[in-house]
């Protein structure tokens, strides 16, 4: 059961967390539509997916163990995982895109480089922020 309502956490989180880079991609064009928003958002949601089951498979093993040791290796190690995370995921999603023909693969690296700034930026702020409170929670229920 818990692994079917952390996986149920994990999806739904990914439809929301996907919404954010779409918001603020649409937010900086100057004619936008909802039909690019769409178009952002199936890309966002494929980025979202593939990083954030990597997270939940690493993160909920990995987190307990980096609370347990002092600051000075816990904060930069969870830094270093979620970017490492942000890495594989992102050339997960890129390998999907030129897959299913949404990215020609000749664009790979530079359409990588883009998404990967993106993805690096929001699984610092979203992992370090879930990881936290995850963590805090398993220490008041213990």
């Amino acid at each position: 059961m818990k692994v079917l309502r952390k996986l149920g956490q994990v999806v739904l989180g990914s439809i929301v967390i996907a919404i954010i880079p779409t918001i603020l991609a649409e937010l900086f064009r100057e004619k936008a539509t909802l039909h690019d928003a769409v178009h952002i958002y199936r890309y966002s949601l494929i980025y979202t997916f593939c990083i954030s089951t990597l997270a939940w498979f690493v993160m909920d093993r990995l987190a307990r163990r980096l609370w347990r040791s002092s600051r000075l290796v816990w904060i930069p190690s969870l830094v270093g995982t979620l970017a490492i995370l942000a890495l594989i995921g992102s050339l997960a999603a890129n390998l999907i895109f030129v897959a299913i023909g949404w990215q020609n693969p000749a664009t790979f690296w530079p359409e990588f480089g883009v998404g990967f700034r993106i993805a690096l930026f929001l699984t610092l702020l979203l992992g370090v922020t879930t990881t936290t409170v995850e963590v805090l929670r398993g220490r008041l229920q213990a």
